[in-house]
């Protein structure tokens, strides 16, 4: 049996993808378990008999099951940040309190805040790092997990182990299927090939079925949408967040101009 991991990246439209697949496997009765289904926590996972995982696991499943398949969609680095920002921007507005506008928090996440330093180059940590360990025994708590790595779960519990890029590049050509948010159609079709090869099932990718939608923050009548929010920044500062996250910047760069996928 095949089975295919789809390492989620957060803010990669990773959720309708976790969702167009999980609902024609359910239909199929065909095991599978994907984070935006299942809401389980801590995970227990069927390494060994899952044919589909999808999820904020980075590289751990592989650790358990080195014979998956694995995909793994990108997106422009400092779209998929300032996606993220927006989506969980009511915890930011408490967070930066003294800050009274949304370009002052904006500046605050991407360049000032030292827990959100982290995320820096977090699209090459999560193809190469593990989530902690305890996030998939069953025997441990939710509570005990969110004491025990308190301040990781807002990095979902990724291991913030250092990365070389030349680490990044071998673990992505060891991927499956590989691409990036701007060919989603390509990166889709790709998954609908493996699936029907493997499970004879047809699964629909309509991309005009939105998950987990983002409510913008909306100040002074303007909407703060990714293009907005980027527009509001200066060539310096978009310069700034470029080298701060250059690592994901080439990986990116390079899955773009190698958009390939494994037979």
């Amino acid at each position: 049996m095949n089975q295919l991991y789809f390492l989620h990246i957060p803010k990669t439209a990773g959720s309708f993808i976790n969702y167009s697949i999980s609902k024609e496997l359910n239909k199929n009765n065909i095991l599978n378990y994907s984070h935006q289904v299942s809401s389980n926590f801590p995970h227990s996972i069927d390494f060994d008999n899952i044919s589909f995982l999808g999820g904020h696991f980075a590289a751990s499943p592989l650790a358990f099951n080195p014979n998956f398949y694995v995909a793994c969609i990108l997106r422009d680095p400092l779209e998929r940040s300032i996606s993220y920002f927006n989506f969980v921007y009511h915890i930011y507005t408490k967070k930066y309190k003294d800050k009274k506008t949304y370009k002052e928090r904006l500046m605050e996440y991407l360049f000032n805040d030292p827990d959100t330093r982290v995320l820096d180059n977090v699209q090459s940590k999560f193809i190469c790092n593990p989530v902690e360990p305890d996030i998939f025994n069953p025997k441990t708590s939710r509570e005990s997990i969110e004491t025990n790595y308190f301040g990781s779960q807002f990095c979902w519990f990724l291991q913030d182990i250092a990365i070389k890029e030349n680490f990044v590049k071998k673990q992505i050509d060891s991927f499956d299927i590989v691409g990036t948010v701007e060919n989603i159609g390509q990166f889709c079709d790709k998954l609908h090939d493996w699936f029907y090869d493997n499970y004879k099932i047809s699964i629909n990718f309509d991309t005009n079925n939105k998950v987990n939608k983002t409510e913008y923050p909306v100040e002074d009548g303007i909407v703060y949408d990714t293009r907005t929010a980027i527009e509001c920044l200066t060539p310096a500062e978009i310069a700034s967040f470029k080298i701060n996250n250059f690592i994901d910047y080439n990986i990116y760069d390079y899955v773009r101009s190698n958009e390939t996928s494994r037979p």
